[in-house]
């Protein structure tokens, strides 16, 4: 890992616009996100297409990161967020029915990130247990894993771990003892699984498991381990995780995808260069169409709204997103065989709605419940208290969209792709992530996409979280990704 003084250097010196700054730095940092990607995801197959979009991320965004000092923190920030939104990407795909005939056509699971570490890294007994425990944590608690096992190689501190999370660093002291007790649970488990002699009762209680670690067997197999003297038997004793990991060297980048990376890295910033000039113009036309907002005294009105989201000229993945017929995106350069999609907005009407003060939004999907501001995360609630009132702002980074501010300061913000109240930072990305852009529907509903990823909306969630999403342009989706704007309660 580079000094802290290089790391500013060359920060200051790639936003500046230095090419050889900049893949300096995508060099020193390429191995950290390596393999916080691959631990964090069950298969290794998976790691490469998001670390590349991580980079690509780095790339376009840079501009928004003020303190060189916190690029280590921001650059996990936007791989965790990769990995949520890939990790949910995977789950709606999973929940599609396949044919049983097409089943016989589908790639098979590669083996998962910890084979290849125990395989590259060469590690035996309990440091391979370990690693292979890590499976079996919840999704949440896998991405956790993955940065606390760099936080014992001191490679990021636990401030770049709360960071990342977007939690205090007290809850993530919290957070990172409760995944120690999980991953002590799944030790257990491997090693009774991998005993010379399983026990009959740990054979039985895995009745029905395909073979594949998962949280939910983990807990069903660990009630039988605790309980069974044959099965403790099974692990020894056990030295402390941090013992284990804490020297371990990083997985080294296949030769291949490091070259693939820094390719693609000269390809997008060499069409964002030759773009640039055309992608302010047609930024310029598609804002003179969307929503005019004033500072928070003056009515913030959305206009009439004739285009789709898709096509507002957007760089993404290295690919110029320019208005079409009919409101289709056209592709103007694809440097890359992988690209993020852009998928459209929903559809929007002639309607005019004006948004001022402070206002509730109630949700079409769900009659009666009212977006409101938890602990940490948005909620929805079936009554409007202040905890549903927001003051209605101009946006925070961009003044023809807006900010919404509940009663005790806070502003709503999406961070890893969900919704929560956070007070401002004074940084870039807190302002783009807290800014919306309200698109205009019938009856006096709008739906608010976001500023800095201008494909996702806010969305309800079928699991009863609050995030940004990409419409699957269902009738479901628009209604759980739609708000009725109501007067706060009295």
């Amino acid at each position: 890992m580079i000094a802290d003084e290089t790391c500013r250097r060359l920060v200051s010196a790639a936003r500046a616009g230095d090419q050889r700054a900049l893949e300096e730095l995508i060099r020193a940092f390429l191995p950290l996100v390596y393999n916080v990607v691959g631990s964090a995801l069950s298969r290794h197959a998976d790691t490469d297409d998001v670390v590349q979009q991580v980079l690509l991320d780095v790339v376009r965004d840079l501009g928004s990161l003020r303190d060189p000092d916190r690029f280590r923190s921001w650059l996990l920030v936007i791989t965790m967020r990769e990995i949520s939104a890939h990790r949910a990407r995977r789950d709606r795909e999973a929940g599609r029915a396949v044919a049983l005939d097409d089943a016989v056509n589908l790639p098979e699971s590669s083996g998962g990130f910890e084979e290849l570490a125990v395989l590259r890294l060469g590690l035996h007994d309990q440091r391979r247990a370990v690693a292979r425990a890590g499976r079996w944590l919840d999704p949440d608690d896998r991405g956790l894993f993955a940065l606390w096992w760099q936080e014992l190689a001191g490679r990021v501190t636990r401030q770049d771990t709360a960071d990342a999370l977007g939690v205090s660093l007290t809850h993530a002291g919290v957070r990172v003892h409760r995944m120690r007790e999980q991953l002590e649970n799944a030790r257990a488990v491997v090693a009774a699984l991998a005993a010379e002699r399983v026990c009959a009762g740990l054979t039985r209680a895995a009745d029905g498991w395909d073979g594949e670690p998962a949280s939910l067997w983990r807990k069903r197999l660990a009630r039988h381990v605790r309980g069974c003297g044959v099965c403790l038997r099974a692990g020894g004793d056990r030295i402390p995780v941090d013992r284990l990991l804490g020297d371990l060297a990083l997985v080294a980048v296949p030769a291949v995808l490091a070259g693939a990376a820094l390719s693609r890295l000269a390809e997008t910033t060499a069409v964002a260069k030759s773009t640039t000039m055309a992608a302010k113009t047609t930024t310029a036309a598609a804002k003179a169409t969307t929503t005019a907002v004033k500072a928070a005294a003056v009515p913030v009105t959305v206009k009439t709204a004739t285009v789709s989201v898709a096509a507002v000229a957007t760089l993404t993945a290295g690919v110029v997103m320019l208005p079409g017929p009919a409101g289709t995106p056209a592709a103007v350069g694809t440097p890359s065989a992988v690209s993020r999609p852009v998928t459209p907005a929903p559809p929007t009407t002639a309607a005019p709605l004006t948004l001022t003060g402070t206002r509730s939004l109630e949700l079409v999907a769900t009659p009666g419940r009212f977006l409101a501001s938890g602990p940490e995360l948005a909620t929805l609630v079936r009554t409007r208290t202040r905890r549903t009132a927001f003051t209605v702002v101009e946006g925070l980074s961009d003044p023809d969209c807006l900010s919404l501010r509940a009663v005790n300061g806070r502003y709503l913000r999406h961070y890893a792709f969900r919704m929560k109240l956070a007070a401002p930072d004074g940084s870039a990305i807190f302002r783009a992530d807290a800014t919306w852009c309200p698109l205009a529907g019938d009856d006096g509903r709008v739906t608010l996409r976001s500023d800095n990823y201008p494909e996702r909306v806010i969305h309800y969630r079928a699991d009863g979280e609050l995030g940004i999403d990409e419409t699957d342009g269902t009738p479901a989706f628009l209604a759980a990704s739609t708000w009725i704007v109501r007067k706060p309660a009295a």
